[in-house]
């Protein structure tokens, strides 16, 4: 969930309440109440002192006037942060700001932009999408009109974008090349994630974003599913029937094909950079498949299913490797042995 229902309510006030009488009283502290210290000493502007007793029944008519609602924007934001939920979060926020590691002053424009997305969403009465949350808060972050020549001055790229900043997202230049480097980040991370030559097909789909598996589930016309756990197992069950896999492979392309037919000789598995230099890289892929899926070879393979990327040791060495599940390379291996188009002359 990206937005509570209630930023500021009285369950957070009450929590904020018992950090700061704990503190006060020279008690032990839970990792949570520690949390929230620690970010009321780093914010003093709120006017949080934890040796005073904090008024839970306070009422401010004026959301500007009210620290608990800034204080909770900024509570959410360091939980988006520490858990990269939703996923890319901490991309974004990184390519926006340009550095792993913000500063109070940013802490602030972020949770800023956050409550501002927040009050629209709950204005319009909808939800935003995981997509739509990321492209808006890039957009918001570098309208920032404090921070934006710091993070982007000297940049040949974006200066001829700087005086169009606008809420339009496809009038600013510097949005889009923000958005389009943090989908890049998290395409490469999502395909960096440690993976075993021999694992099965249900350990390769769950180290996939849920998008992926959404994009897979659209693309075999499978039923939309909420939870990631039950999308899993929708998938395994479809991709592992007797029926399915025969039907899949009758609809891939000759090379599609010979791309999986050189990964079975090398015993399942090969490095993916000589996979890519034989048929190409996923450069031009975006990374919200559900949206836009992939073009390339690989990516194309990946999205049905067949083929899952990540990373492993060889020789002491980590290296990037393009993986077909164990369950699936028996009879992929007869398949291909049967088909004319890989027969060869």
């Amino acid at each position: 969930m990206i937005f509570p229902e209630e930023l500021d309510n009285r369950s957070f006030r009450l929590f904020v309440q018992r950090a700061c009488t704990l503190v006060n009283r020279n008690m032990a502290l839970s990792q949570l109440e520690t949390k929230m210290v620690l970010l009321l000493q780093q914010h003093p502007d709120l006017g949080f002192i934890c040796s005073k007793p904090v008024d839970v029944d306070q009422v401010f008519n004026d959301p500007g006037e009210n620290p608990f609602l800034k204080l909770s924007a900024l509570w959410q934001v360091e939980q988006q942060w520490d858990k990269d939920q939703p996923r890319g979060f901490r991309n974004a926020v990184k390519q926006a700001f340009k550095k792993d590691n913000l500063q109070s002053d940013e802490w602030n424009l972020l949770a800023e932009a956050y409550l501002t997305l927040y009050l629209q969403n709950k204005a319009d009465l909808k939800s935003l999408t995981e997509f739509e949350y990321i492209v808006n808060l890039c957009s918001l972050l570098v309208e920032s009109k404090t921070h934006y020549g710091d993070w982007y001055a000297g940049s040949a790229d974006h200066s001829s974008s700087k005086a169009g900043v606008s809420g339009d997202i496809g009038s600013s230049g510097l949005v889009t090349s923000l958005i389009a480097d943090c989908f890049r980040s998290m395409h490469r991370d999502a395909s960096s994630l440690p993976v075993r030559p021999q694992a099965s097909l249900l350990t390769l789909l769950s180290n996939l974003p849920i998008d992926w598996l959404d994009a897979a589930l659209q693309f075999w016309k499978l039923p939309e599913i909420h939870l990631k756990r039950d999308k899993i197992k929708a998938l395994y069950a479809f991709l592992t029937h007797a029926d399915h896999l025969p039907m899949i492979f009758r609809r891939l392309q000759v090379r599609e094909k010979e791309a999986l037919k050189v990964i079975l000789d090398e015993k399942g598995w090969m490095a993916y950079d000589r996979l890519a230099a034989l048929y190409g890289s996923e450069d031009g892929d975006a990374y919200w498949w559900s949206k836009e899926p992939p073009q390339s070879l690989i990516g194309s393979l990946r999205l049905k299913g067949l083929l899952f990327i990540g990373r492993t040791t060889v020789d002491s060495k980590t290296v990037k490797i393009a993986v077909i599940a164990k369950q699936h390379r028996p009879l992929l291996s007869t398949l291909l042995s049967q088909d004319p188009s890989t027969l060869g002359d």
